[in-house]
């Protein structure tokens, strides 16, 4: 995940045309560890993602989209282990079958 909110605030500073030298200032860190940042070699603490936040001028929100996939309907998840059943292999069905007896044990 570290990985992934890094990209996004290089992604958020580079649309605001910012420098890594002004976003580090206006968080009141170094230049060096907020390119540690972007590059998922730190894992943040809360106070430091709120001080990037602020730097920035966007919610803390901003840096958490597209970190997690959208929740799929249950109507994409009922077709899609409907054709697994219906149409997949052996394996498959095994493979369906281990991954929903992980999940609702």
């Amino acid at each position: 995940m570290q990985d992934a909110i890094g990209r996004r605030i290089r992604e958020l500073r580079i649309a605001k045309g910012m420098t890594q030298a002004a976003v580090a200032e206006r968080a009141e860190t170094h230049t060096k560890y907020l390119g540690n940042i972007e590059r998922g070699e730190v894992n943040l603490t809360v106070a430091m993602i709120e001080r990037i936040a602020k730097a920035l001028d966007v919610p803390v929100v901003e840096f958490f989209q597209g970190v997690y996939p959208p929740r799929p309907d249950r109507d994409q998840v009922r077709r899609l282990f409907d054709a697994i059943l219906n149409h997949g292999d052996d394996e498959k069905v095994a493979r369906l079958r281990v991954f929903l007896e992980t999940v609702f044990r």
